[in-house]
């Protein structure tokens, strides 16, 4: 394998270098000589020496490469593919804050459900992103990005496929304000990385789904996210 390899799934497992350290990382791309790990702070050690690793990593690397080789033979999906996105945003009932009833914490638990009508058709690590919209509670023309999660799952032929996404919070302060749930946008790419399919509760952030993806956190836009706007108050905002 000459050319690096990107991840089509996640797995973090334990890593132990030829000198007894160990961490927890999931591989992210690999050849036969050396790898990329993201540790699950976010650090990235990129292209460090398969050698540098235990005989146990590198016989699970092995392994991995040879299940992307398996899962690269395997069909892409086109624009033409029979599908159909479903996105569930999974809002809970409020909680009040113990220490200031003025506070408001909404929890969500995301969902993708891709049912297929593909008849023998099977794909296999599905690569997408989901992101969650939200606007302010007392500036309703103001927009943010609650939570963007990307995600890899298979999708089988006549079949329903679901994919759990993690779970998170949004909040409000009934004087302050904050921003609250409106809508949701979902992608789904091919092996290139290239945008195939689209799906979005708004038909602007469905035809032009880059922009919300260029979106910065912490920051606001208008309804189209052609333009940032300065935000009135910056309580609940995501991290």
């Amino acid at each position: 394998m000459l050319a690096l390899i990107p991840s089509l799934k996640a797995e973090y497992r334990s890593f132990s270098s030829s000198d007894g350290v160990t961490i927890e990382a999931e591989l992210v791309e690999a050849t036969k000589e050396k790898v990329t790990i993201r540790r699950t702070d976010g650090m990235v050690f990129k292209d460090v020496p398969l050698s540098r690793f235990s005989e146990a990593d590198r016989l699970y690397v092995d392994q991995w490469l040879e299940e992307q080789k398996a899962i690269a033979a395997t069909p892409d999906i086109t624009a033409e593919s029979k599908l159909r996105l479903y996105v569930l945003a999974g809002r809970e009932e409020e909680i009040v804050d113990k220490n200031d009833d003025r506070i408001r914490f909404v929890p969500y638990r995301p969902q993708v459900v891709i049912q297929s009508e593909e008849k023998e058709t099977d794909y296999r690590a599905v690569r997408g992103t989901l992101v969650i919209l939200g606007n302010g509670m007392n500036d309703n023309d103001t927009y943010i990005i609650l939570q963007s999660q990307d995600f890899v799952m298979d999708v089988l032929s006549r079949q329903k496929s679901i994919w759990e996404g993690q779970s998170f919070q949004s909040s409000y302060h009934l004087d302050k304000g904050g921003y609250g749930y409106c809508g949701y946008l979902l992608i789904l790419r091919d092996r290139e990385g290239q945008i195939i399919l689209s799906k979005a509760s708004n038909s602007s952030w469905e035809q032009n789904p880059r922009r919300v993806l260029a979106a910065k956190n912490s920051s606001g836009y208008n309804v189209e996210f052609t333009q940032s706007k300065q935000l009135m108050t910056t309580f609940g905002l995501p991290e």
